[in-house]
């Protein structure tokens, strides 16, 4: 086992990463996804009360896993935020993890603004119940909070190493002296949960048919999930990408260049150009340090295309303020790479798009 890489030192959010057993949904025990793969001992002989992780009942989910200290199965809420006080601690990043089928421990989805529990809450609602035992939970949030990442996006690692998940269930972000752990793997999963706005398994009022074990939604079309704890983090996301391009519009037209936007169109966020000169940006923002961005494969391909004409103009420390209900993108630096190739050294996949060699679906 090596030693994971170092982080750039950032402060985190307040989080925790915990280990399940591997299945599609989360959402009860149902044909074809019974019951959690791997994920312990404990799963090879019972239904682990993960297979409930990612239930919607009444708005709310409720999350398992087993708790590191065996003797009182609590959750040490201090190595979480060393600040934290009493039985439980709210506005917590709570994310799962899982052994891939294929090998290797990757990020399955989370909790945003999780409350955790220090002590095994017993549940009273019969839906989370297998044979007459019911499921307890140690984390809660809305269900407009969490995210469940279908099993072909589920490639974010988790390092098994001596600075990664072992043999414990759960890895703490502080550790037993109260000081933040400095790991690259950390700051990665707070800037994808931070970035992430994919298809999520997980929609309020979600039921399971018990004979296709399908999630059956009322809004079957929409895969951009609803509710205000969504709402509000997309015009979060929004806010931050609207500075960005202000930020980077600003920076050229001091250069005398002139800008047009792209992004809702084309595989680069701004056209610049200056008489006969023509540069292709793509614009990354963040609220951290931008040791890394997340690139779409059409992005890649088109800056590859138009080397050397191209630019990657990175705005980090953005401050989001609330103004009302729209917020704000305020502040950031710019940073800028140009002529940009984005080399294959320096990317990382985190999914890939497999040809099985069946008849083209029609």
């Amino acid at each position: 086992m090596t030693n994971a890489p170092a982080g750039s030192g950032r402060k985190l959010p307040p989080m925790l990463i915990v280990r399940s057993g591997w299945m599609t949904y989360y959402a009860g025990s149902v044909p074809g996804d019974e019951y959690p793969v791997g994920g312990g001992s404990y799963n090879e002989d019972y239904t682990g009360y993960e297979v409930c992780n990612f239930l919607d009942l009444g708005g709310r989910v409720r999350g398992w896993s087993r708790a590191p200290s065996k003797k009182y199965r609590s959750f040490n809420l201090e190595r979480i935020d060393p600040a934290a006080s009493g039985d439980s601690l709210d506005q917590v990043l709570v994310v799962f993890a899982a052994r891939h089928p294929e090998g290797g421990q990757v990020v399955i989805g989370w909790y945003n603004n999780a409350r955790v529990h220090r002590y095994y809450q017993k549940e009273t609602d019969k839906r989370r119940s297998l044979d007459d035992e019911y499921f307890g939970y140690y984390f809660e949030a809305a269900t407009t909070d969490a995210v469940l990442l279908p099993p072909a996006v589920r490639a974010l690692p988790v390092p098994h190493s001596s600075d990664g998940m072992v043999r414990s269930n759960v890895f703490y972000a502080y550790d037993e002296t109260g000081r933040q752990r400095n790991l690259r793997w950390l700051e990665d999963i707070a800037d994808f949960v931070a970035q992430y706005h994919g298809e999520n398994l997980i929609r309020p009022d979600q039921t399971i048919d018990p004979g296709t074990a399908a999630v059956i939604t009322g809004e079957e079309n929409d895969t951009s999930g609803t509710g205000q704890g969504r709402l509000a983090a997309a015009a979060r996301r929004k806010a931050i990408e609207l500075r960005a391009m202000a930020v980077a519009k600003q920076h050229f037209a001091k250069q005398q260049w002139t800008t047009k936007d792209h992004s809702a169109s084309q595989p680069y966020d701004l056209l610049a150009t200056k008489g006969d000169q023509a540069l292709f940006i793509e614009v990354k923002g963040t609220q951290h340090g931008g040791s890394h961005v997340f690139l779409t494969a059409n992005e890649v391909k088109w800056a590859r295309a138009h080397y050397p004409r191209t630019a990657l103009v990175i705005v980090t420390g953005i401050e989001v303020v609330e103004n009302g209900d729209e917020p704000k993108g305020t502040k950031g630096k710019l940073h800028f790479i140009q002529p940009w190739l984005p080399a294959d050294e320096a990317l990382e996949p985190l999914a890939y798009k497999f040809q099985t060699g069946l008849a083209t679906d029609t």
